[in-house]
């Protein structure tokens, strides 16, 4: 329904810039995204990256936040709540649900707050600066942070740390994970995720299951380090 405060569209203009969206973004992405901030970032974050030139296509979250067509927009789908707020917790469920990749780098002015989407491209140029690849190319020289053992001793420390807040349904996914598997396992994980800049649950959750399947190389963090759940909670484990 149209308000009475807004006017019809008049339909786009010739020679309208056109910004390409990936198709699972809405295929894949959007159907499973139910709060309105999140569905509005994930576009806007999409189009700021998708309109870069150079090489790599990072985009700096303070210039995303200052676009004033996200700011109206977000303040029109999220009635009653603070922008600002909106926008972190937008980008926060982004960035966890996996579609968008954050990028902490430091220039000469200081420590930046970077995204860039997560492509195959998108996401190896990340990894090729972190690997002191592309200096001559960009301004910024990735932060490394202190490894996750080093953040805190429980598994949601190490998830807040890594991914961002915790919604109800992944406390309960990270407590099967608890039971399920080590504690050196979890960390391991998290830190490998992070390396890779696929800083999201369902990505630190096929790690350990895929070492739990395969077994890892390394024997002193083999299949007889994971701890099994107390026999009363076995049947609240998925298998």
């Amino acid at each position: 329904m149209t308000s009475s405060k807004s006017q019809p569209f008049r339909g786009f203009p010739a020679g309208a810039e056109a910004v390409p969206i990936p198709a699972a973004m809405l295929t894949a992405v959007f159907p499973q995204v139910d709060d309105a901030a999140e569905l509005v970032v994930s576009l806007y974050a999409a189009a700021a990256v998708q309109r870069q030139r150079r090489y790599p296509r990072l985009v700096e979250v303070d210039a995303l936040r200052a676009e004033r067509a996200l700011i109206e927009t977000l303040a029109a789908v999220c009635p009653g709540e603070e922008v600002e707020v909106a926008f972190r917790r937008g980008l926060d469920s982004a960035v966890a649900r996996g579609t968008v990749l954050a990028v902490d780098a430091r220039d000469a002015n200081g420590e930046r707050a970077l995204i860039t989407l997560n492509s195959d491209g998108d996401r190896r140029a990340a990894e090729r600066i972190q690997r002191g690849e592309l200096r001559r190319s960009v301004p910024w020289e990735l932060v490394r942070r202190p490894a996750p053992e080093a953040r805190g001793d429980t598994i949601y420390a190490l998830y807040e740390s890594v991914v961002g807040p915790i919604t109800p349904g992944i406390g309960r996914e990270l407590a099967e994970a608890e039971g399920l598997y080590s504690r050196q396992w979890i960390v391991e994980a998290f830190l490998e995720s992070e390396e890779l800049n696929k800083r999201n649950w369902r990505y630190v959750k096929r790690i350990l299951e895929r070492w739990d399947r395969e077994g890892r190389s390394d024997e002193a963090l083999g299949r007889s380090d994971r701890r099994r759940p107390d026999s009363r909670f076995e049947h609240l484990i998925r298998r």
